[in-house]
């Protein structure tokens, strides 16, 4: 984001430099750093929905993933930013 905001000659906003990191808050519950989405739903014992790599359907398994970690008590923070 930060190219492209060069490019088009847009300032980058301070919301966008900083985020949630999924596989960071995974690992914050499981202790195990993940490869990938799969892994993830497969160790939460979740189900793929859709095809792998489609934008809409990686959302919604991503937002799964989000669930089952709510449901293991686990509180969402800022774990990365643009200098991550």
């Amino acid at each position: 984001l930060p190219k492209q905001c060069t490019f088009l000659e847009l300032s980058l906003q301070p919301y966008f430099t900083q985020w949630i990191n999924i596989k960071k808050s995974y690992a914050d519950v499981t202790s195990v750093f993940p490869k990938g989405m799969m892994v993830m739903l497969n160790n939460l014992n979740l189900k793929h929905v859709g095809r792998h790599h489609s934008g809409i359907d990686d959302c919604h398994n991503i937002a799964n993933v989000l669930i089952a970690l709510m449901q293991r008590g686990y509180i969402f923070k800022q774990n990365g930013n643009l200098n991550s």
